[in-house]
C-alpha cells in the first residue's frame, strides 16, 4: 500500500538549454549559459536522444526521472531508471525501474527505448573515474541500440565538468540521426 510520502506530485517543470562557448573549460559557469528563450518541458526532453539534466542538490531530479521512467513503462515503452554509481561494478543490480533481463531484451530487439541515468555526482563518490567507466560500459552494452536510445543523465551542476564530461558523453554515447534513418530504412525493407 502506498503511503502519503510515496506519491509523486507532478510539478510541470521547465528546463532551459545550456550553451557553452567553444573555449569553455570544466570550470565554466553554467548558470550564465542559457540558450533558447522558451522553456522546455518533459515531452520536449523525451523526444531528444541525448539529454544532460543538471540542477542543484535536493531539487527532485531523482524522484522526477524515476517517475518519468515509470510513466513511460505504463505507456508500454521500453524505459529504465538506472543508478550510474552501480553501472561499472554491478550493472545487473543498478535498475530501479525495469530490470536487467528486460534491458537485455530491449537491446536485442533493436527498438526505441529510454535510459534514465541518475546521477553523475553519486557515481563519483567511491572513485572519481567511476562515471567515465560507467559511460564506457554503457557504450558497449548499448551498441546495438545506440541510435534508438534516448539517454538522460542527471547530476548536480557542481559535479558536472562542463567540457570533459560533455566530450566523454558525446564520444561514448554519440547520436547520429543519419544512422538512425538508414537503420529504419533497412528494417522497413525486410
Amino acid at each position: 500500500m502506498a503511503s502519503y510520502f510515496d506519491e509523486f506530485i507532478p510539478l510541470d517543470r521547465t528546463f532551459h538549454d545550456l550553451v557553452l562557448e567553444e573555449r569553455a573549460d570544466d570550470d565554466a559557469g553554467l548558470a550564465r549559459t542559457f540558450g533558447r528563450h522558451e522553456p522546455l518541458r518533459w515531452p520536449d526532453l523525451l523526444r531528444e536522444h541525448r539529454v544532460i539534466l543538471l540542477s542543484e542538490a535536493g531539487s527532485g531530479k531523482t524522484a522526477e526521472i524515476r517517475n518519468i521512467a515509470s510513466s513511460l513503462r505504463r505507456e508500454g515503452k521500453r524505459a529504465f531508471f538506472v543508478r550510474i554509481e552501480h553501472v561499472s561494478q554491478a550493472f545487473e543490480d543498478a535498475f530501479e525501474e525495469g530490470g536487467f533481463d528486460e534491458f537485455s531484451a530491449w537491446v536485442a530487439s533493436g527498438e526505441e527505448g529510454w535510459l534514465l541515468l541518475d546521477s553523475v555526482d553519486e557515481a563519483r563518490l567511491r572513485d572519481p573515474k567511476d562515471f567515465e567507466r560507467a559511460i564506457k560500459k554503457l557504450r558497449r552494452l548499448l551498441s546495438a541500440v545506440l541510435q534508438r536510445a534516448h539517454i538522460v543523465v542527471t547530476g548536480r551542476t557542481t559535479a558536472w565538468r562542463a567540457k570533459t564530461d560533455l566530450l566523454l558523453c558525446q564520444k561514448e554515447l554519440p547520436y547520429h540521426p543519419a544512422e538512425k534513418a538508414v537503420d529504419e530504412e533497412r528494417r522497413a525493407s525486410r
